[in-house]
């Protein structure tokens, strides 16, 4: 049941858990990712919100893809394009 849809932009440059703490505020229970660090996977995964890996297309098909249960829900983090070294990125 999909109650509000928002997109979060994440320069990768303020804390690892802002964005975390901000979803959490929001009472946010899934996100759709392109890729997340070690850190951040570590506190959505405390808080209890699910994330899954979006796949390349549009907001809407990923959205589509989410609500038929067809996207894969990450067991671990992952970077997708991270230029940064010191993320834990696997």
């Amino acid at each position: 049941n999909l109650k509000k849809l928002f997109s979060l932009q994440h320069n990768g440059h303020s804390g690892c858990m802002e964005p975390v703490n901000d979803m959490k505020q929001r009472r946010v229970t899934d996100m759709i990712v392109g890729g997340i660090g070690g850190r951040p996977y570590a506190g959505f995964t405390q808080y209890g919100i699910g994330l899954f890996k979006g796949v390349k297309g549009t907001l809407s098909e990923n959205i589509q893809l989410f609500l038929q249960g067809k996207l894969q829900s990450l067991n671990e983090p992952i970077c997708a394009g991270s230029d940064h070294s010191d993320h834990n990125c696997q």
